[in-house]
């Protein structure tokens, strides 16, 4: 194999020489499949979407109820009026914050934060008219109870959970999306639900049921955006885990269907921030005709350790356990049959 041509001479300095020592965290890489990190990051700030949606449909509650009072020519299409207005104004809240995740935290960029948003924002939109409406409309049908509704949110859940792979364009991550958003969308969906249900039950005014929906749309958009990263960690069937660098710990899915760059430049699929010891485009991972994943340099050295030899590649085919070093950052190559192997 030989050397590959790189942008910087700072980043072909001595590229064979054997990379510094792997932490400790290297003794657990091989079971870890699980990013924990990235899990809480995006109950957070779901929670936190599901917080910013209470107050969005709160404070104008007044306006609200006299638009649904005005405009419902008929008593029984008053609620579903009001569906309409309350399910895109809680979509976008929590769709934005779940959509915004990846930008805020893993890539660390305005701009994919905005792309995020905006697309967990639409879908959260339509999610919320489609869940909501539909939900009530279930509820009516059963005559009441906690379930009806708590579809309603999973159907809501299902939009906001696709916002991450409709944005990065990864067929894969829609399918995680798609049940993690149910799931958590069914859970969350089902405790607000009862809690409100519980609340009005015991006989609590005006603001105690509004402290009761706070606490439930919380949960809500916690449980949204946990399962789907949850799902995602569970489900997939390749990524790479970083031992060392600005990424430590985190981990990364890999999709088969399209090529990944990565980087420290924020158009990259995989984003190291910060990062002078990695170029812009520093390498790309793509799927072969074999159903394998390779690793080609762009415009950095790209080393492979394997079998304890560190080795300078323009082109590597991946196997379960390759050590992967850009710059400063080592990573390792995981997938399913790598797991079922450990």
């Amino acid at each position: 194999m030989t050397q590959p041509s790189v942008a910087s001479p700072r980043l072909a300095a001595n590229p064979a020489a054997p990379p510094p020592p792997e932490p400790a965290l290297q003794r657990f890489a091989n079971d870890l499949n699980i990013d924990f990190g990235r899990i809480w990051q995006n109950a957070l700030v779901g929670g936190f979407g599901g917080l910013l949606g209470w107050l969005v449909v709160t404070l104008p509650g007044g306006a609200i109820e006299w638009i649904a009072n005005t405009f419902a020519f008929v008593d029984g299409m008053k609620v579903y009026l009001k569906d309409l207005i309350i399910g895109p104004l809680l979509g976008i809240c929590i769709g934005f914050a779940v959509g915004s995740t990846e930008g805020l935290f893993s890539s660390r960029s305005f701009g994919r934060l905005v792309r995020g948003g905006l697309f967990g924002a639409v879908l959260g939109a339509i999610g919320g008219v489609v869940g909501l409406v539909l939900g009530e409309f279930i509820f009516n049908l059963a005559r009441g109870g906690v379930w009806p509704r708590a579809i309603g949110w999973g159907i809501f859940g299902m939009f906001v959970g696709i916002s991450e792979g409709v944005s990065q364009r990864m067929p894969a991550k829609i399918r995680y999306g798609i049940l993690g958003g149910l799931l958590g969308g069914l859970l969350g969906g089902s405790t607000y639900e009862g809690l409100t249900a519980a609340i009005r039950g015991i006989g609590f005014r005006t603001e105690g049921l509004a402290w009761g929906s706070a606490i439930g749309l919380v949960i809500l958009g916690a449980c949204i955006g946990f399962l789907v990263s949850l799902v995602e960690s569970l489900l997939r069937k390749s990524w790479v885990f970083f031992l060392t660098g600005r990424l430590e710990g985190q981990t990364r899915t890999l999709d088969s269907s399209r090529p990944h760059t990565i980087g420290s430049d924020p158009s990259c699929t995989i984003v190291i921030p910060s990062d002078p010891s990695v170029a812009a485009i520093h390498a790309e991972f793509c799927f072969n005709d074999q159903e394998e994943f390779v690793v080609n340099s762009r415009d950095g050295y790209v080393i492979i350790r394997r079998d304890g030899r560190d080795t300078p590649v323009t082109s590597h085919v991946l196997a379960p356990g390759d050590r992967i070093l850009l710059g400063d950052t080592r990573m390792i190559f995981r997938n399913v049959e790598a797991k079922k192997k450990s």
